[in-house]
Parts: C-alpha cells; sequence; structure tokens
C-alpha cells in the first residue's frame, strides 16, 4: 500500500484537487 500513497501523493502537488479523489479511489483498492 505504501507504493499507491506515494502514487496519489505525488500527483497531488501536480493536480492538488485531483490527488483527493485518487486516494479515496487507491484505499479502496
Amino acid at each position: 500500500i505504501h507504493g499507491l500513497e506515494h502514487v496519489y501523493t505525488f500527483e497531488g502537488e501536480r493536480n492538488g484537487i485531483n490527488y483527493k479523489l485518487v486516494s479515496c479511489r487507491h484505499p479502496k483498492l
């Protein structure tokens, strides 16, 4: 799960709000 956390965290800095939606979807996976 550490790998996914880094994915949404990195995109968050670029998209900002996009990372919020991704972070919610990753935890479910």
